[in-house]
């Protein structure tokens, strides 16, 4: 019979199993075998908490935010751990700690803030089924989560915006902020911040889309500790809001003998607007005699009535010209017309066939011109002591058909001059 003779000297943590050399003897002879006593386990160790065990977490993390678990050990094999309690160091109830597996997690963030408090010492227990506890700390480190802009924001504003509009709220990540600040890129004042980010309108009269399209505003952000800084876009869109502006200096010329449609060409306008377009063309003084006339869409000038269109009577023009964008309209601006002179030019290579025997007042022909207008004709030279005569018009007639003999000539070259009123002008006209 094998009896346990001293207790203290089982242990299942030191060894599962004794293996016993057993000799036995009848009084002659002895016999040894190895027995095998093995050991079941017992909870009879109390469990350990790891020590030095340290946590972190971010002092903007959200409730239900895990922090990881907190490890413990027991000896045994039987049994299980449990009830893990925080039974120190969490201020304001920030932390929980799950009873079953040891998770830490965030509770309630209200007053997890590093510039609070950089740090805390949980000290947590744990137990075995035996109701056997042990104790020990962990740490936990909040990070100090620092302000910062989030790059790359914009907004946009109308350059018509009114003092007050809001333009937009500045986003930041990390610490909450404190304050903002417009350090740089408020050009006039333009813009104001407050303490939460929210952009206005200051001055609405340093905002025109025509000096600038857009501002780069430098944002500081600070969350009273740490500041940080970035680049913020405000994009304006443009407004119909400035009148055109007709080009000072413009001239056209037309030919005196233009007739009614013939372009002089497009009046020139700009507008500083991007929006809106050039409308409403009008001539509002000079146009004497109503001899011109503008497209109102395209600003071309065109010859409406060429009836008084004279060199002699009017050399040019100055008409007085507006413009409208729809909503403004220009401030007027002369434009000068010349009238070109058309000088008479009597066409050369003309001739007129005849018959020797024709009568006084029979018609050779009319003489061309091209040009001006003529007011009266001459012949100069060729007339052979006045066989022909010519009218105002340009006609030339037999004036003495005795002088006219074709054994005698059979051609006469007449130089016959043409007068427009200012300049003359003669080429040969041959009669056969």
């Amino acid at each position: 019979n094998i009896t346990i003779a001293d207790t203290n000297a089982i242990d299942y943590e030191i060894a599962t199993s004794f293996s016993l050399t057993i000799q036995a003897s009848d009084g002659t002879n002895t016999d040894s075998q190895t027995v095998t006593v093995n050991l079941t386990d017992e909870n009879d160790t109390a469990p350990v908490i790891g020590v030095g065990q340290s946590f972190s977490v971010s002092e903007l993390a959200s409730n239900g935010t895990s922090l990881g678990n907190a490890i413990a050990t027991d000896a045994d094999t039987v049994g299980s751990l449990q009830n893990w309690t925080i039974t120190a160091g969490n201020t304001d109830g920030i932390f929980a700690i799950n009873a079953a597996s040891g998770e830490i997690t965030v509770l309630d963030n209200s007053n997890l803030d590093y510039d609070t408090t950089a740090s805390y010492t949980l000290k947590v227990t744990i137990e075995d089924d035996n109701g056997v506890t042990a104790t020990e700390t962990v740490t936990i480190n909040v990070t100090d989560e620092v302000i910062a802009v989030t790059p790359g924001q914009s907004f946009t504003i109308s350059e018509s915006d009114p003092d007050g509009t809001t333009v937009g709220t500045v986003v930041t990540t990390g610490d909450a902020p404190t304050g903002f600040t417009i350090t740089a890129g408020n050009t006039g004042t333009a813009f104001a911040i407050d303490a939460s980010g929210n952009i206005t309108i200051a001055d609405t009269n340093a905002i025109d889309y025509e000096v600038a399209t857009s501002f780069s505003l430098t944002i500081q952000a600070s969350d009273g500790t740490n500041t940080n800084s970035q680049t913020v876009t405000v994009n304006l869109t443009d407004e119909n809001d400035t009148a055109p502006v007709i080009g000072v200096g413009q001239s056209f010329s037309v030919s005196e003998l233009a007739s009614n449609g013939t372009s002089l060409g497009n009046a020139i306008a700009t507008d500083a607007d991007t929006v809106g377009s050039l409308q409403n063309w009008t001539i509002t003084a000079g146009n004497t005699d109503g001899i011109f006339q503008i497209n109102a869409a395209s600003g071309e000038i065109t010859v409406l009535d060429n009836t008084n269109l004279d060199f002699d009577a009017t050399a040019s023009y100055t008409l007085t010209l507006s413009v409208g964008d729809g909503v403004n309209t220009s401030s007027t601006e002369t434009v000068t017309v010349t009238v070109l002179d058309e000088v008479v030019t009597v066409d050369s290579g003309q001739t007129f066939v005849i018959n020797e025997n024709d009568a006084n007042g029979s018609v050779v022909g009319s003489v061309s011109t091209s040009g001006d207008a003529p007011t009266s004709f001459a012949i100069l030279s060729g007339n052979g002591g006045g066989a022909f005569s010519i009218d105002a018009s340009g006609q030339i007639t037999i004036n003495d058909t005795s002088l006219i003999d074709y054994e005698s000539a059979s051609q006469f070259d007449l130089l016959v001059e043409a007068f427009d009123g200012s300049n003359t002008h003669s080429s040969l006209v041959t009669v056969f």
